[in-house]
């Protein structure tokens, strides 16, 4: 947010030798009420009136009431061409600043926010070295009269953050007020902004628990109360793998993806709106699928063994588990509990070269149901052993 532009002319100095600002115009935008609102506010010993440097001046922004006077904090600020900084995360500042070598002045400069009436501050001061006051002589001062080189613009930057209760539709409005040496005070024009409280939501819509086809077209809903929405994110997670992002800046409410035969993959999606706003993080997938064997060309004999992760999972009552032979042998596919018990033979036979899968069903385990909790299937052939946890819901 910054005050740029011109302001209407207004009448010469009142002294012979003077110096005179002109702010900026305004803007309105939309803003997130979760982030820091940055502001930057611009002044200008106008060359049009002013016949002197400006030995001081005097900044005062009352914040609106929208805003948290204690999240306020200083950014940089310059003046003639030079520039400094602040630290980091500090709502208040006061230095004396050795300019002699390009403006032949020290300037105190004393910034901060006063939390009682709600108002930020910026005052420039300058000093005559050899007398620790005003210099008496006026040309010396800290803003000289404006040139070509822009010696004589200067700037301060700040940002604040909106109230905790601010809600959609707040507006921020913001003037400064700026006085030059003993000058009448110039008002800015306003600047105001429409807060955004609210996040985006969104979800994926829902596609068969089997696809049998590796494009899967995916679909989600979306809403948003505040700005409008502006783009999405998909994560996905394969064979109950993490978490990863999958595709970022989707700007519509679709999405091919392409994955492989035997997989099974969870996904979900993220919005962000137009001011920033993020949808709060997920956890857990909203939709869950595998992509099944079908085609001729998906049929390709697998050139490994290999044990997918089951499908669903977790589950209740019933999981497929499907694994590759690359050739004819013999397989063993148990299950077992987290103590090392085996619960269940599924299989102990030759296969064929191919993927195969095979069903469990929790409700019976060693001629008896088995409880919720953590189980391990174990495929084991041909110096080849894999292990895959799985999770089983009542």
């Amino acid at each position: 947010m910054i005050w740029t532009g011109k302001p209407p002319k207004r009448c010469g100095p009142r002294i012979p030798m003077t110096s005179l600002g002109r702010p900026a115009t305004a803007t309105s935008t939309g803003v997130s009420a979760f982030r820091p609102l940055e502001y930057t506010i611009r002044f200008e010993n106008d060359p049009e009136f002013a016949t002197a440097p400006a030995q001081q001046v005097r900044i005062e922004l009352p914040l609106d009431s929208t805003l948290d006077a204690r999240s306020f904090r200083l950014g940089s600020f310059g003046f003639a061409n030079l520039q400094f900084t602040v630290p980091e995360n500090v709502s208040y500042y006061r230095n004396r600043l050795d300019a002699r070598d390009s403006l032949g002045v020290l300037v105190d400069v004393n910034a901060g926010i006063d939390i009682v009436n709600h108002k930020a501050f910026w005052i420039f001061r300058s000093i005559d070295p050899s007398t620790g006051e005003l210099p008496a002589d006026p040309l010396l001062g800290l803003l000289p009269v404006n040139d070509a080189a822009r010696r004589g613009e200067g700037f301060v930057q700040f940002q604040v953050r909106a109230d905790a209760g601010a809600q959609t539709g707040d507006r921020v409005q913001a003037r400064a007020r700026i006085v030059f040496d003993t000058n009448d005070p110039i008002d800015t024009p306003e600047i105001f902004h429409t807060l955004d409280a609210d996040l985006p939501t969104s979800r994926l819509d829902a596609v068969p628990a089997q696809v049998e086809q590796r494009d899967v077209e995916l679909q989600w809903q979306a809403s948003d109360a505040g700005a409008g929405l502006k783009q999405f994110a998909l994560y996905i997670s394969t064979d109950d793998g993490p978490f990863q992002l999958l595709e970022n800046g989707i700007e519509g409410q679709a999405y091919r993806f392409s994955g492989e035969p035997g997989h099974v993959y969870r996904l979900f999606v993220l919005a962000e709106d137009w001011t920033g706003n993020a949808e709060a993080a997920k956890t857990a997938a909203e939709i869950t699928f595998q992509i099944v064997v079908t085609s001729v060309a998906d049929r390709a004999l697998p050139k490994v063994f290999r044990l997918y992760a089951n499908y669903p999972n977790p589950f209740n009552p019933r999981t497929a588990i499907q694994f590759d032979v690359p050739r004819e042998t013999r397989v063993e596919i148990r299950i077992f509990n987290v103590l090392g018990q085996e619960v269940r033979l599924l299989a102990d036979k030759p296969f064929a070269p191919g993927t195969h899968t095979l069903q469990w069903d929790g409700r019976s385990g060693s001629g008896r149901a088995v409880g919720s909790g953590v189980y391990f299937i174990l495929m084991k052939t041909d110096g080849f052993t894999a292990v895959r946890k799985m999770t089983l819901l009542r």
